[in-house]
């Protein structure tokens, strides 16, 4: 009120050191005649108080300086509002940095320890802490934590969960809160606090997905350190701490996980390589120990025909000749076996094999000159396959040698190799007109098993003897083989997936690249029930798919610009990434204009923009749904083959 500041001093008014302040800051109004703004912080009643202060120099009729004229405005609530301000400005950027942190790493210290440096920004506190709980929930410890003295509380020590604030954060699922140690109860964690001198505390509970994976603390050795701004903050920090712990729990899940697979697969490697050494060691006993008695057995049964022929009648020659024969027979069979044990033990190498020189060879070589002229052995100009040369070698000698065995009573002694196209399959086929097979004699035959029970193109004949049998799963190599019902000659047939050759590559339309063989094989599926599956060609990573664009390696015999008219991408592929491979094709001249469809599951929009960013046309999301999945791929096909206005190959 007026009267009660009226001509008062101001040593009636203020303290001191104030009235001191005060009536130096008007003598040097009075001396400089210039006036002066300033802010100023009070304490009334024990709060802050803030105010601005403009003081302005009072003149006379003359001119001269008579006084000093003082206007004061409060602007508490403005600072106050300039204060939590700045206080989100670094809550966004210690976000903003610890989002970094946790997006290039799995290590939780290190998002720990970026953490409690940015914290001192925010908060006043003399210990912070990072617990965790063991998959029961039943114990928890600390794994990281910071005090400002010696800690009373120790990491590393597994505590029970039971009676402790931390059992209340997990049934509370929100922020525990004590301005004063001891005032929300008596906690097991409470005299080790006080021991450190800790006043108050809050806990933050950290939640993934709906469940209290652990908890954040922060201390301090003042009472009522932490407001309720605090703790909103707080909880923001703690959402993302969450994060990065979860991520870190299922990396070393994984990476136990993967440390078990690879033990794993040192253990059955050893089993491997033993059984091997077995294989090997009952290969050589074969090779030696069984051929020397029936080299013995054949040679002295000779020796008893040549020798002593006068002495042995009619039976006992041709007893002596059955010896012989089962001899030479079994010595066959050893023969078979061991190269059984070679097909089974040596690397499959892939290359590319004429199959018409092939089968002609092998049939040279199993029938003698003069057997050859009494077959009529036809044989188609056959399309060439990929494939092991010495297995496929292994097959035509097992399917002819079958053919010549089962013709031989025959008068006509006819054998047809040839091959044909179905469901985009190579299919190569024998004929001949030996005994046949009627399977109305048999209730169950090889090969029904081979039709009936097994996927065609799983199958391969075991190459070990005559008799059609079943190779080990381990060693199949994409073969299949049937009987044909309807007529008494004998038909088999091998089937091989298409591969595009020299003379196709460039009529691909759609290039597929898809290293995950359940989503090609669905998007191959999708295409063929369209009738779009006719020029599709499919490769399972990143680097064969830029060797086939830019006819490099083993597709060099393309020719760059003749297609594809469209490219299906996945993005997770391996050797090169798929990103990288639309940023190959769409910075080159000569293929930017062919269309690239990312393909793929992940919907991460920095993988949307990226890939839009270096010239994709179109990103779509794999669907879940099968039927979906099938629209979707039909969709592509029918827009990008049969609408889009493509430009002429070159």
């Amino acid at each position: 009120r007026p009267e009660e500041v009226v001509g008062k001093m101001d040593a009636d008014l203020f303290t001191p050191e104030l009235a001191a302040k005060y009536h130096s800051d008007d003598v040097r109004i009075m001396e400089t005649g210039e006036a002066e703004e300033f802010e100023e912080k009070y304490i009334v009643a024990g709060k802050e108080t803030w105010v601005n202060t403009i003081k302005t120099p009072i003149r006379g009729e003359k001119g001269e300086i008579e006084g000093v004229l003082g206007v004061f405005w409060d602007i508490t609530g403005r600072k106050q509002a300039e204060s939590e301000l700045r206080r989100y400005v670094n809550q966004l950027s210690v976000i903003n940095r610890l989002d970094h942190v946790i997006s290039s790493t799995f290590d939780i210290g290190e998002v720990y320890d970026t953490l409690v440096l940015d914290m001192r920004q925010l908060f006043q506190f003399d210990r912070t802490s990072l617990s965790t709980l063991n998959e029961e929930r039943t114990e928890w410890q600390i794994v990281k934590q910071w005090t400002s003295g010696e800690p009373g509380l120790m990491p590393k020590v597994w505590r029970k969960v039971e009676g402790s604030v931390v059992e209340w954060l997990i049934l509370n699922k929100r922020s525990f809160v004590e301005e004063r140690i001891g005032e929300q109860g008596t906690w097991p964690e409470n005299e080790l606090l006080t021991k450190e001198g800790i006043a108050s505390r809050v806990a933050v509970p950290l939640i993934v997905r709906g469940k209290v994976i652990g908890a954040m603390t922060l201390a301090s050795k003042n009472p009522e350190a932490y407001k309720k701004g605090d703790v909103e903050m707080l909880e923001s920090l703690a959402d993302q701490v969450g994060i990065s712990m979860h991520n870190a729990m299922m990396y070393n899940k994984v990476g136990e996980h993967a440390a078990t697979l690879e033990k794993r697969v040192k253990e059955r490697t050893g089993q491997l390589e033993t059984a091997n050494k077995e294989l090997e060691a009952f290969s050589y006993s074969v090779s030696h120990d069984l051929r020397a008695p029936l080299r013995s057995i054949d040679g002295f049964s000779k020796i008893m025909m040549e020798e002593y022929s006068n002495k042995l009648d009619a039976e006992g020659k041709r007893i002596l000749n059955v010896i012989r024969s089962n001899t030479q027979k079994m010595g066959e069979l050893i023969t078979d076996l061991l190269d059984l044990s070679r097909v089974t033990r040596d690397e499959m190498k892939t290359v590319r094999v004429d199959m018409t020189t092939l089968a002609n060879s092998v049939f040279r070589e199993i029938a003698s000159p003069d057997a050859q002229k009494q077959y009529a052995f036809s044989i188609e100009a056959l399309p060439d396959a990929y494939g092991d040369p010495s297995l496929l070698r292994q097959v035509w000698r097992n399917l002819i040698s079958n053919a010549i065995k089962f013709t031989a009573t025959k008068d006509v002694r006819h054998i047809e190799i040839g091959a044909r196209s179905e469901d985009g399959m190579t299919v190569y086929f024998i004929r001949d007109s030996g005994v046949g097979f009627d399977p109305r004699n048999v209730k169950t035959s090889i090969y029904e098993c081979i039709i009936d029970d097994v996927e065609p193109g799983n199958i391969i004949l075991n190459t070990s003897t005559p008799n059609l049998d079943l190779m080990p799963p381990s060693r199949r190599t994409g073969l299949g083989g049937r009987k044909n019902r309807r007529r008494r000659d004998f038909l088999f047939c091998i089937t091989f997936k298409r591969r595009i050759t020299v003379d196709n590559v460039n009529e691909v339309e759609i290039l597929l690249v898809e290293d995950n063989p359940n989503d090609a094989e669905l998007a191959l599926r999708a295409l063929k029930k369209h009738n779009l599956a006719n020029h599709v060609f499919l490769v399972n990573d990143g680097e064969e798919a830029l060797d086939f664009v830019f006819a490099r390696g083993k597709h060099a015999q393309r020719t760059i610009g003749f297609g594809p008219r469209v490219i299906l991408l996945d993005l997770k592929l391996p050797k090169v990434d798929g990103l990288e491979v639309l940023r190959a094709i769409k910075g080159d001249p000569r293929t930017r204009v062919i269309p690239v469809i990312v393909l793929t599951s992940s919907k991460e929009e920095k993988d949307i923009v990226e890939s839009y960013r270096l010239g994709v046309n179109s990103y779509i999301v794999k669907p879940v749904d099968f039927d979906k999945f099938v629209e979707a791929v039909k969709d592509i096909g029918y827009y990008w083959l049969l609408l889009n206005q493509f430009p002429a190959n070159k």
